[in-house]
């Protein structure tokens, strides 16, 4: 089990300046997630 952004850290905010101008761009990004994952070994048996 996996955990993601507990602290909810995850922020995507970028701030680009030029000389005659401010901009601000936002991005949509995950929220807290959690991850359970399985994981099967298949070996042939009776070989």
């Amino acid at each position: 089990m996996q955990a993601f952004d507990l602290l909810n850290q995850n922020r995507s905010v970028i701030r680009n300046t030029g000389d005659s101008y401010v901009e601000d761009v936002q991005s949509r990004v995950l929220t807290r997630y959690f991850l359970v994952s399985f994981v099967y070994n298949l070996r042939k048996f009776g070989v």
